[in-house]
């Protein structure tokens, strides 16, 4: 599909395909934790041996803990460790097998043509982002029901950090490096996840664990609505607290922006940019730009030597006359 899609760049096709394959790894992994979780006990019935009741909690923690360390360890250690090191034990046979060349008499740059699986940055990077984003969701919509995957996950991504190295060093071609200017829409899926994970786990305190069984049924809805209220709060205080770009990073790369602009395009000295400037790189409000550039073209029509100019003044237009 994304393929028949013929988008624009790699960086757009890249994107899509991201979010069609998450589309369908959230359905594959997690259908099964949101029927024990919210469908289960009304229809089946759900037995919890620890409190004795109908609440499906401790069958969702049980299940979690086997889906997210099946996942988590065996299929990304196979999918990091073991494919990349068989395909280059395979290749590498095939090579001595081939009777055409001479494998013992191969250079190391023929031998790693012939040997080594060439990376391909839109198929394997977006598999890395899948492997990533399944994580996070088992994280985000289902840690609650068992916190211990919290403290495995930062295990293995500890674990996949060595993994993925020696997979790009010694099982593949060395890859090219490009500059990209972010992850694209995936980073979006991820906070749309997150968007999603705060009903659940609202509904995972309320009616999956039954930690409000103190209270009458009918409370049940309004505790459920006041756990999302206060959820999205916390959530905008840690924004506020720990901004995903802080404000001085923000300012470095504007006035990195204008700079770059100004400097090596060298874009006209429209109205624009001359605004864009005075804000990035001398800090006044968009008031006191427009003003000093009202001034400023004033001044300038009048014919003045450079001189006489104050500081701070002279329009970036300004070319001294010939001498």
């Amino acid at each position: 599909m994304t393929e028949f899609e013929n988008h624009r760049t790699v960086h757009e096709h890249r994107t899509e395909l991201f979010k069609k394959l998450a589309f369908f790894y959230f359905i594959n992994n997690y259908t099964a934790l949101f029927y024990i979780a919210f469908i289960k006990g009304g229809v089946e019935g759900c037995y919890e041996p620890l409190h004795n009741s109908e609440f499906c909690g401790y069958e969702l923690s049980v299940q979690v803990a086997v889906v997210f360390f099946v996942n988590d360890f065996a299929v990304r250690f196979v999918n990091s460790s073991v494919l990349p090191s068989v395909n280059r034990y395979l290749a590498t046979r095939r090579a001595e097998n081939d009777s055409t060349m001479k494998a013992a008499n191969m250079g190391l740059i023929e031998n790693q043509f012939r040997t080594l699986a060439k990376y391909d940055p839109t198929v394997e990077l977006v598999m890395d982002y899948i492997e990533l984003y399944i994580q996070w969701g088992f994280l985000v919509l289902f840690g609650a029901a068992c916190p211990v995957v919290v403290s495995f996950a930062c295990f293995t991504n500890f674990v996949e950090t060595r993994t993925d190295g020696i997979k790009l060093l010694k099982d593949y071609r060395r890859v090219l490096p490009f500059r990209v200017d972010g992850v694209g829409g995936t980073l979006n899926v991820f906070y749309y996840t997150l968007f999603i994970a705060v009903p659940v786990n609202a509904g995972l305190i309320v009616y999956s664990f039954g930690s409000l069984r103190f209270l009458p049924e009918t409370a049940y809805v309004w505790s459920f609505v006041a756990l999302i209220f206060a959820m999205f709060f916390a959530l905008h205080v840690l924004d506020l607290i720990y901004p995903e770009l802080p404000q001085r990073t923000a300012i470095q790369l504007e006035r990195q922006r204008v700079v770059y602009e100004r400097l090596v395009l060298g874009t006209d000295d429209d109205y624009d940019n001359q605004l864009d400037l005075d804000v990035s790189m001398i800090g006044l409000t968009v008031s006191e730009a427009r003003k000093k550039r009202s001034d400023s073209i004033e001044a300038h029509k009048a014919p003045m030597s450079r001189t006489e100019y104050k500081a701070g003044e002279v329009p970036l237009s300004y070319k001294p006359k010939a001498a």
